[in-house]
């Protein structure tokens, strides 16, 4: 009788279930964080991210936190869900390929 347990694959959906994983073990570490280390997190997560404003005819990536931490879209600032998504997902961006194949190393 052929063998007909599904294997395990690599779908999108496998992939985006990964994604939210880790967009859930965000929440719950950033609700433990002590300030310095949310701060730590917040600045150098948001610091990678840029929105895209049209500048005469061009449209240019400008960021949304400065170098040095300060905000250079300050309506952003006062908006507590759009930072912690913006901060969630710039981790999940960088992180979930790397987390994807996380588990035993085999040699």
């Amino acid at each position: 009788m052929p063998d007909t347990k599904e294997q395990p694959s690599t779908k999108p959906e496998e992939e985006s279930s990964a994604e939210e994983k880790l967009r859930g073990l965000c929440g719950i570490a950033f609700m433990h964080l002590d300030f310095k280390d949310y701060e730590f997190i917040q600045t150098n997560s948001l610091k990678v991210i840029s929105r895209v404003e049209s500048v005469g005819a061009a449209s240019t990536p400008l960021p949304i936190m400065t170098d040095s931490g300060q905000w250079a879209v300050p309506e952003i600032a006062d908006d507590l869900m759009l930072v912690t998504r913006l901060m969630v997902e710039a981790i999940v961006f960088n992180l979930s390929s790397f987390l994807a194949g996380s588990g035993p190393a085999t040699a």
